[in-house]
């Protein structure tokens, strides 16, 4: 008979393959996007910190309405840009995804605010928006140490059981609790996402906050 530990052994390559394949697929991806109020303009597309034009992808934006149909290997931390607007990220997968967007004046300025309203399409979103939704809905009447004790357990039983996402990487560098903590459960990361770029951004993170916290403690 074939033991459990025998079957993981043969198991390994294979998930680990299946990892390293999920951070280098490349393939079509397509985005609609709206934008309220309906506005005219250009729309870009900078992938994973590449702020530079050379590096964007552009398309028109009419009555409110854009479209890019591009390759790239996803999912990728993606950042959109209308005309003069601040910049919002997303991840963006090798689907057909639909994003959601307002922009509001900026006292004081002559750009505008933009926020991504939704994304439609991408499991990497969906599965950040549950977890948003889960963290959000931890009942406020309980002591604030349970609420955080709670919280946290959350966030470690979602890493734990999403170890491969995305979603985990950006969830952590998100969560308000001490780095020592977020080190933790960065470690719990599979190293192809943790030598990707939202796990060099986590860890950048990490490493800040750690530094932070030991000049506060100085003080």
């Amino acid at each position: 008979m074939t033991s459990s530990r025998t079957i993981a052994i043969y198991l390994l390559p294979v998930l680990l393959f299946i990892a390293t394949s999920s951070f280098a697929r490349q393939d079509d991806f397509e985005l609609n996007g709206t934008i309220t109020p309906a506005i005219n303009g250009k729309a870009y597309l900078f992938y994973e910190g590449n702020f530079e034009n050379k590096d964007s992808l552009v398309t028109e934006v009419k009555n409110g309405k854009f479209y890019f149909r591009e390759k790239m290997k996803g999912p990728v931390l993606t950042y959109l840009c209308i005309a003069n607007s601040t910049i919002a990220g997303f991840h963006l997968e090798n689907s057909r995804q639909h994003v959601n967007c307002s922009v509001t004046p900026m006292a004081g300025t002559d750009s505008v605010k933009l926020e991504i309203n939704s994304v439609i399409g991408s499991n990497t979103e969906n599965l950040k928006r549950e977890l948003k939704e889960r963290l959000l809905n931890v009942n406020a009447a309980r002591d604030p140490e349970e609420q955080e004790r709670i919280r946290f357990n959350i966030l470690l039983n979602f890493v734990k059981d999403h170890k491969y996402s995305k979603a985990s990487a950006w969830a952590i560098e998100r969560a308000a609790i001490p780095p020592d903590q977020k080190l933790r459960l960065y470690r719990l990361l599979v190293k192809p996402l943790r030598d990707s770029y939202d796990g060099m951004l986590l860890k950048q993170t990490i490493e800040r906050e750690k530094l932070q916290a030991g000049a506060a403690g100085k003080n």
